[in-house]
């Protein structure tokens, strides 16, 4: 049978949920698999601890560590270099695989060959442990140019997808969005996303740290404008300047963190709305 690479970075995540996220990998029922970790903050003792302890006891985890931060894609491109299998599946250090997430989305693929990408359905939980299930239809990605730039419909880390994409296609090395610049550029060149409609991953969210948000908007806005306003291929797609004009609100708002504050709850709103 074939393998599976899982490739994830750790970076500043706790203790608690780097072993939650290991664990939820290495008890997975399907089981033909090599999980490619690597740590991005040399400076993380205890995160590199945690991971040579698992790696003691089972020879599937394969260990590297950048010298310094190299960011997230950076480390992403790395593992996909190292790794050796039909399929790649993502992981976060911080989030939770269901048991069962590599052996449905392995068994989809393996039967549906015309699908490069395939994602799934995900829970959010945020620090107050409220939950809420995303559910994107298999009708928003056969009109994937349509709904990618209106739906939550995709979320990175539930990904499996064929190894060849990436090795043929690898992250952009920018702080973020290194994953939706990554997701234009595959969809412009005809690669098949889908989703199985099965709820397999609980993701963390930060809800209410809005310090945190704001970096993580701040970042974001800044860094993918300018990549959307290059993008001539999605010029006459309506819904991509719905998407570039969310962008442009996010990013002038995020310039100046009592701005942000000020408006956030207004900002949302506003950005929900043009989002449709």
């Amino acid at each position: 049978m074939e393998k599976i690479s899982v490739i994830m970075s750790v970076y500043n995540e706790t203790e608690t949920q780097l072993n939650k996220s290991i664990l939820s990998i290495i008890n997975q029922t399907f089981s033909n698999f090599e999980f490619i970790i690597i740590l991005d903050n040399p400076n993380n003792i205890i995160a590199k601890n945690t991971i040579l302890s698992f790696l003691k006891n089972d020879n599937r985890i394969i260990f590297f560590e950048n010298e310094e931060n190299k960011w997230l894609p950076f480390s992403l491109n790395i593992a996909i270099n190292k790794s050796n299998w039909k399929y790649l599946a993502r992981m976060d250090a911080d989030d939770y695989s269901e048991p069962s997430r590599l052996e449905k989305q392995f068994f989809y693929l393996e039967n549906n060959k015309k699908i490069d990408l395939l994602f799934t359905w995900w829970t959010e939980i945020d620090e107050k442990w409220h939950k809420f299930l995303r559910i994107p239809k298999e009708k928003w990605f056969i009109n994937i140019k349509k709904y990618f730039f209106i739906k939550s419909m995709i979320l990175h880390p539930t990904m499996m997808c064929k190894s060849k994409i990436l090795k043929n296609n690898k992250y952009p090395i920018t702080e973020r969005p290194e994953d939706f610049i990554l997701f234009l550029g595959l969809i412009k060149k005809w690669y098949k996303f889908w989703v199985l409609e099965d709820n397999l991953f609980l993701y963390t969210v930060q809800k209410y740290n809005l310090k945190l948000k704001f970096k993580k908007i701040n970042i974001y806005s800044k860094n993918f404008l300018p990549v959307l306003l290059k993008s001539k291929y999605y010029y006459l797609n309506i819904y991509f300047w719905y998407f570039v004009i969310r962008v442009f609100i996010e990013y002038i708002f995020s310039r100046n963190y009592f701005i942000f504050k000020l408006f956030y709850i207004k900002l949302f709103k506003l950005v929900k709305k043009i989002s449709i």
